[in-house]
């Protein structure tokens, strides 16, 4: 038990994007009929304005820092008309939300962290590591039609495929550098959201001896889904356009014990404090990506919380 706790206090430095860990917990209590969060006011941050120029300078400047992607991200304040019940809000998202890892983390001081991430940083069973590249992004659509359609059109985007790939050979290599007998288990799939498609591709490997979960978080976080590719200094890089610290955004949100871990990325979330929630949300950038349109996958992005709110 000691070397679980000891173990647990060293990851904690590790935890949040910038270097905290959020771990599930807490019961949820069942959600009031038709869940409605009545919103007083919305600030962007940054605004739509200069999320577009951000882009372009990023992209701008790839050359000269020697970046192939990066991964920005708005933070969006609503104030809400009333306090928020964040284990209610969780259990009201859980109903529109489809193959997302669920969670919520409350600290004690009215602040909770929660969101429903399509992202499985890396689960570890009997000496097995099990871990996910997730990349690129289109709508789901209305239809049957559209969904199929709007998946061939992720698959054969040359944008998406760029941004994917950088993603799976990070993965690839870093599984390779604490794992043997490397495998992949699925590759290049549709992952299908109740809200969005993407990527994904499925792999795993036998975990190295001596190998710990800080190793491996060390190892694996941040991904080039959610930070960018080199990952070399990369943190540094978006600080020059992101005004605000992630906190928890983006870091690993999960849980461990003595034979199995489980950590999801922590994405597609908010952060509770009385009448306030923020929403965060990313899009990974390349070369050829286009301002606006990153902007509007951004926004469809945190449309499970937005169906939830009143204007």
């Amino acid at each position: 038990m000691k070397d679980m706790i000891a173990t647990a206090i060293e990851l904690v430095e590790k935890l949040n994007f910038n270097g905290t860990a959020a771990v599930s917990g807490g019961n949820i209590a069942a959600a009031k009929t038709g869940f409605k969060l009545q919103v007083k006011r919305r600030i962007d941050n940054p605004s739509r304005r200069k999320w577009v120029k951000n882009i372009n300078n990023a992209i701008k400047a790839f050359d000269n820092i020697g970046l192939e992607k990066i991964v920005l991200s708005r933070k969006t304040v609503f104030k809400t008309a009333e306090s928020i019940n964040p284990f209610e809000l969780l259990d009201a998202l859980r109903r529109v939300n489809i193959r997302t890892f669920n969670f919520c983390f409350e600290n004690g001081s009215r602040t909770a962290f929660l969101g429903c991430s399509p992202e499985l940083l890396y689960s570890r069973k009997d000496g097995r590591l099990y871990s996910e590249a997730v990349a690129g992004t289109v709508v789901s659509g209305s239809t049957l039609r559209e969904e199929k359609l709007f998946a061939s059109k992720l698959l054969h985007s040359e944008k998406d495929g760029e941004e994917y790939q950088f993603v799976y050979d990070c993965i690839k290599k870093d599984l390779n550098s604490i794992g043997t007998d490397f495998k992949v288990e699925s590759e290049k799939e549709i992952l299908k959201l109740s809200y969005a498609q993407h990527i994904i591709s499925r792999f795993d490997c036998n975990l190295k001896n001596g190998i710990d979960d800080g190793q491996i978080i060390g190892t694996l976080h941040p991904t080039p889904a959610v930070g960018g590719f080199p990952k070399k200094d990369i943190k540094q890089h978006i600080k020059r356009y992101e005004r605000f610290s992630r906190g928890f955004y983006s870091g690993p949100v999960g849980w461990i014990s003595t034979d199995s871990t489980e950590f999801v990325v922590g994405i597609r979330s908010g952060l509770v404090n009385n009448n306030i929630l923020i929403l965060y949300s990313g899009a990974g950038v390349v070369k050829k990506s286009i301002a606006e349109m990153e902007w509007e996958e951004i926004e469809n992005k945190i449309k499970p919380f937005l169906g939830l709110m009143q204007f």
